[in-house]
């Protein structure tokens, strides 16, 4: 019998829910109450994003897989993107460097593909981080500046 663990909210998750809300009360901006969760790979994405806005980072979500259009009949076809395969989820700057973290959520069981282990290689040999975060408190507990500054953060 399969039995689903019940998910649970971290701690450093409710924190970036109160940093989220009270950058909102600093700028004035009137918006609903925004939840974050890390229970899925697109949910764990804006989280991180989020996180790292927040502290100040440039952060931006990176599209990979391509897209569907509709062909001249109505017929779906799809369009391959133009990024690297294997490119991580995220890409960021903090502090000059680059860091590029791939999201691959404990909760859905993703694991690296052959692409994107090549892809780290390549992003760690020419001297940028690459991180691979599989749930918010992860990723809480490792963006840690003074270890930032002087590791290749494996």
């Amino acid at each position: 019998m399969n039995v689903r663990k019940k998910y649970i909210k971290s701690e450093p998750l409710k924190e970036l829910e109160t940093m989220y809300h009270q950058q909102l009360l600093i700028t004035n901006v009137d918006a609903k109450k925004t939840y974050f969760s890390d229970k899925n790979t697109l949910e764990l994405t804006k989280s991180v994003i989020s996180y790292l806005k927040l502290n100040g980072v440039h952060a931006e979500s990176v599209a990979t897989k391509g897209h569907q259009i509709l062909d001249d009949k109505g017929n779906k076809k799809w369009v391959k993107s133009h990024g690297n395969v294997g490119s991580a989820d995220i890409h960021c700057i903090v502090e000059g460097k680059a860091l590029m973290i791939e999201i691959k959520c404990k909760y859905t069981k993703d694991r690296l593909s052959n692409e994107q282990k090549i892809y780290a290689k390549s992003v760690r040999d020419a001297g940028g981080r690459y991180w691979v975060i599989t749930d918010f408190e992860e990723l809480y507990y490792k963006f840690d500046w003074t270890k930032l500054k002087k590791s290749k953060c494996a």
